[in-house]
């Protein structure tokens, strides 16, 4: 049978005279499924904008690939990822057409036509995939019930000059004579393919009314380049289609303004977003797209606890540190004790331990599960299900939030007398705690928790039994941390150091100046929610690397300058911390763009 990349494909109808429609088949999806991003994406240098989709030099850049590199990129589109589809079996790799008489493969074909028309190959190359999958189809010549599936790919390889396409699902009885594109095999299973296309639909148009058959993958990639050429060259060409450089174009839901004469032939040829954002996407995955950040996301901040836990840990691990999702006070000390123990934080409902987190914990298939909180934010009957799991259950609770914080503090740090720093937020909000919890164990300090006007019983006890404590960073300004307590820490240390800015994205900012001068990685959190800021800790830690905090929907000028001026940061460098909702694209694209400009 054939089989096919899982793409979502968009099949466009180019013709000169006649509407376009969309076609589609048991390869080709019919609907029209918006597949584009609303916000910048970012390629390369360059950014996903539905107004500039490709420059005109890229365009008409002829002599991008050789024959011999075309032919090398049918072979295997993806050589370094042995996982995806390619090789030997390749639909257009072994594929020969007959031109002028004579015998030309895919790659030839594609390359005659590029030089001959002045296109580049990777247009030509992506709109082949984008059109029918061609690249990634793959033909199974044992099988002989795809064959003529095969062929209609190839006869419509570019979308060139289509109108319509019928496709036959009726049912068969017994005995009853089969259509053309059916068949019954051995066991008696109908199988049921696209009819194809009879004369009155075979692709083309009509010149001066004479028909014009563009049927086959010769004539179709021959037609299509020459077309965008075309189109390049007589700007009265897209002006007929309504598509003139600068003016507005309404199209789906949105409006186009295209930048130049690549942009406005690509909407000619594809009339709606989603067909050309996936024609950039397969363009830029294929030919220049370096991704510039990562999104690690759930539906949910317990999918995106498990989403960045599988991302640091391939398989087994010595631990898993459990704390409600539904607080932030138990889990602020979580981060560094996940990680002393090489660990994974995940999340809990108060009565139910999520079957997400039950999945994870057992692909991880710990040594030991710490449950972090009292029996009023994590119940026992929690711990007693990971318990008839198998796993070995440990619950570390104190009074109150600070007297966890100095539990977990006396087991990730049990020799004291080896402490001489320590960091102190507060324990009433969770930006300052979350944001400075990778420096703190960067820096072997134990993270202590405060109230704002007075230094809790717990960790005031437990700074006294530090001898040799000689610095206390105060996280936060004074409207969080008062001066009343940094004047009594001073009793404990000597150094008494207040990191501090204008808010907490710029206090988070000022945490990462401090202790991390050039950065080779980022992990970006919602500063106005915790649980995906939790998640982000750890893999701070993990990655050694800075926690930076933005607001959903605008990325703080605090926090681009600090990746302008102190990091290191290149591709695959930045982690976004949960989904569109919680980060949008909007920041995902104004992070992208700083980096591109480093």
């Amino acid at each position: 049978m054939q089989k096919i990349s899982n793409r979502f494909r968009y099949t466009s109808c180019f013709y000169r005279s006649i509407s376009l429609l969309l076609i589609g088949s048991l390869f080709v999806l019919f609907s029209q499924f918006i597949l584009f991003s609303k916000n910048l994406q970012v390629l390369a240098g360059t950014y996903y904008n539905k107004n500039n989709i490709i420059s005109d030099d890229e365009f008409t850049d002829y002599n991008a690939m050789s024959e011999e590199e075309i032919r090398l990129f049918l072979l295997d589109p993806y050589p370094d990822d042995q996982s995806r589809a390619g090789g030997t079996l390749s639909t257009l790799s072994n594929f020969v057409d007959i031109v002028d008489n004579q015998s030309k493969d895919a790659a030839g074909i594609i390359y005659d036509a590029c030089s001959r028309y002045r296109i580049n190959p990777k247009v030509i190359l992506a709109t082949l995939e984008k059109e029918e999958s061609l690249i990634t189809m793959i033909d199974d010549p044992t099988d002989d019930l795809g064959a003529d599936v095969y062929g209609l790919h190839l006869g419509v390889a570019m979308g060139y000059g289509m109108t319509s396409r019928s496709y036959n699902q009726r049912t068969v009885k017994e005995g009853e004579p089969l259509g053309h594109w059916s068949k019954v095999d051995e066991q008696g299973y109908l199988h049921n393919y696209w009819t194809g296309y009879s004369k009155t639909y075979s692709p083309g148009y009509y010149n001066n009314n004479h028909w014009v058959d563009t049927w086959g993958f010769a004539k179709q990639v021959d037609y299509a380049a020459w077309q965008l050429r075309y189109y390049m060259d007589n700007p009265q060409g897209i002006a007929r289609y309504g598509w003139e450089v600068g003016k507005s174009h309404q199209v789906d839901d949105g409006n186009i303004i295209p930048a130049n004469a690549a942009t406005s032939c690509l909407y000619i040829y594809t009339p709606n977003i989603g067909g050309n954002y996936l024609f950039w996407d397969i363009y830029n995955n294929w030919f220049t797209w370096r991704s510039l950040s990562k999104r690690l996301s759930g539906p949910n901040r317990y999918k995106t606890s498990t989403a960045v836990s599988r991302e640091m840990f391939a398989s087994k691990t010595s631990s898993v540190v459990l704390v409600t999702g539904l607080d932030f006070a138990d889990g602020l000390s979580g981060t560094s004790l996940a990680a002393k123990t090489n660990g994974s934080l995940l999340f809990a409902k108060k009565g139910s331990l999520v079957q997400t987190t039950e999945n994870e914990i057992r692909r991880l298939n710990p040594d030991k599960v710490y449950i972090l909180g009292g029996t009023r934010v994590v119940k026992d009957s929690i711990k007693n299900e990971i318990s008839s799991l198998g796993y070995q259950v440990e619950r570390i609770a104190g009074l109150n939030r600070y007297d966890t914080a100095v539990k977990v503090a006396k087991i990730v740090y049990p020799d004291s007398t080896s402490i001489n720093t320590v960091f102190i937020a507060s324990g009433q909000d969770f930006p300052d705690a979350l944001a400075s919890a990778p420096a703190s164990y960067k820096n072997n300090a134990p993270l202590l928790l405060t109230k704002k006007d007075g230094v809790p019983r717990a960790t005031e006890d437990y700074l006294k039994t530090l001898p040799n404590l000689s610095t206390i960073y105060i996280i936060g300004g004074w409207q969080v941390i008062s001066d009343s307590v940094s004047a009594d820490l001073t009793g404990f240390a000597y150094n008494v150091i207040r990191i501090a800015g204008v808010n907490r994205f710029d206090t988070a900012i000022q945490i990462a100046k401090t202790f991390y001068a050039n950065p080779a990685q980022v992990v970006l959190v919602s500063g106005e929610d915790f649980p995906d800021a939790l998640s982000g800790g750890q893999l701070a830690i993990n990655k050694n690397t800075p926690l930076i905090l933005t607001q959903p929907s605008s990325f703080p000028s605090e926090c681009k300058t600090y990746i302008q001026e102190y990091s290191t940061i290149g591709a695959d460098t930045i982690y976004i911390l949960g989904g569109e909702a919680v980060i949008s694209d909007d920041v995902k694209g104004e992070v992208e763009k700083v980096i591109a400009a480093l």
